[in-house]
């Protein structure tokens, strides 16, 4: 019986229009990272600075892409499709994924800081916008990672992950052994992924970039591993996590149990992160929100407790949209589908579907925007920039900026997302001979040892 995690598509929703809210205030507005520290606090728009934490969850599309791959190969396994058969379909749609990244990296992303000289990075497109020029192509730009390709080799890795810890058949219902392995593997990660990236960064990627010829090869290979940007270190530990719940999900651990255990883990991280920041802003000379938020890649006083943070919310939507006679979020009932949670959140998962698409397009609108406003404005008096100093321009800014997106999404919805980016990466799936991997199926009955015990 068909059955779709409906908390993803909500969870994906809830993630973009936090990542749309919060480029149009930082990007859109300030222009860059290094303005908004500048001009923010000054603004009263630091009352969404709280907000502004959360752009620092760009893992959480790690744990949903491992959810949704683990999920789905349960099923698939215990429909006796092979293992190596099984993975083809998620690493089809990784490569799909990094196509993508390269081409958003050359036409779609912002004003960047060069990793390497002294010029800022333009792409061709939202760079032409905001300098008023058409920018010539630079392919240096691909050596920066963003959430794309964070998403592509998190799905390398989780493919990399089970296919090791399940190469053989009977290891995948000794579930004790999976999640032992899966647990120590993220601590592992997380443990290690701060030290392992500085070496790789400023050792291997860095010299090699510096080197071009050959070793650009090498530094685009690196920038994927250890990234100038989001990466699996240490978004690896995401990507287990994701993993971890799919897993639980797909062979029915009970709704309490999951979420008793997913609390335990994740108030455990919490306190980690908690006392590696105390410790930093005990230890640190004139430490300040610099330290903690001016990075080239996540530090672990940020990725410690938002995976923490990350691990309760879940374990939250799960309780959320499992209806209160089920014991299990995949027992299929009439009731579910008219359930009053997946009325209420419909707008919101109808967004989560088009992640992709609003991720892609959110940097051309918000740049075509703040050049709009500048026009339309010029002649309010700035000292250097009208949108940036100005609150009641930047209210109707923002308020503009997000009745666009919907009325854009409503209409668009009309014609079935026709021609987004979905609908491209499924095209790329099918020519090199898999379909896209989904999320809607349920796996059948099987008994699995340990009584389904963490």
């Amino acid at each position: 019986m068909v059955k779709r995690l409906y908390f993803l598509d909500y969870l994906r929703g809830l993630a973009i229009i936090g990542v749309v809210v919060n480029h149009a205030i930082v990007y859109g507005i300030m222009l860059n990272n290094e303005n908004a520290l500048t001009y923010l606090p000054k603004s009263p728009l630091v009352i969404f600075a709280p907000f502004m934490v959360f752009a620092t969850w760009t893992g959480l599309f790690s744990i949903i892409n491992g959810i949704g791959i683990s999920y789905n190969l349960i099923y698939r396994l215990e429909q006796g499709i092979p293992l190596k058969k099984t993975l083809k379909s998620p690493l089809i749609h990784s490569t799909s994924i990094l196509i993508t990244h390269f081409v958003f990296q050359i036409f779609f992303t912002r004003r960047t800081k060069p990793i390497i000289g002294e010029e800022p990075w333009f792409s061709i497109g939202t760079g032409s916008i905001l300098e008023n020029s058409l920018q010539p192509l630079n392919l240096l730009v691909i050596f920066r990672s963003d959430a794309l390709s964070s998403i592509a080799m998190s799905g390398y890795f989780a493919c990399l992950v089970i296919g090791l810890i399940w190469r053989q058949k009977e290891n995948i219902t000794n579930t004790k052994r999976t999640m032992r392995i899966l647990i120590e593997t993220a601590a592992v990660w997380l443990a290690v992924s701060s030290s392992l990236w500085n070496f790789m960064y400023y050792r291997l990627f860095l010299p090699c970039l510096s080197h071009g010829g050959i070793f650009y090869g090498f530094a685009l290979i690196l920038s994927l591993i250890a990234p100038h940007g989001h990466g699996i270190l240490p978004y690896g530990a995401y990507t287990i996590v994701g993993i971890l719940f799919g897993y639980a999900l797909a062979i029915k651990i009970s709704i309490n149990q999951l979420k008793q255990t997913a609390k335990r883990f994740a108030w455990g991280l919490i306190g980690t992160g908690t006392l590696l920041i105390l410790f930093h802003l005990l230890t640190v000379p004139d430490i300040s929100l610099n330290f903690f938020f001016s990075f080239i890649v996540i530090p672990p006083d940020l990725y410690i407790p938002n995976l923490g943070l990350m691990i309760l919310t879940i374990q939250w939507l799960i309780g959320k949209f499992a209806l209160k006679n089920q014991s299990s979020l995949n027992e299929n009932t009439i009731e579910q589908i008219d359930s009053p949670i997946l009325k209420k959140t419909k707008f919101i998962r109808d967004i989560g579907v088009i992640t992709l698409s609003l991720y892609c397009w959110e940097n051309i609108w918000s740049a075509s925007m703040r050049v709009l406003f500048i026009r339309i404005f010029s002649s309010v008096p700035a000292e250097h920039d009208v949108l940036m100093e100005h609150f009641w321009i930047q209210l109707i800014y923002l308020i503009f900026y997000c009745l666009s997106w919907i009325i854009f999404i409503w209409l668009w919805k009309k014609v079935d997302y026709l021609f987004g980016m979905e609908w491209l990466v499924k095209t790329m799936d099918h020519l090199m001979g898999k379909p896209t991997f989904t999320t809607n199926t349920t796996p059948k009955e099987k008994t699995y040892q340990q009584q389904k015990s963490f």
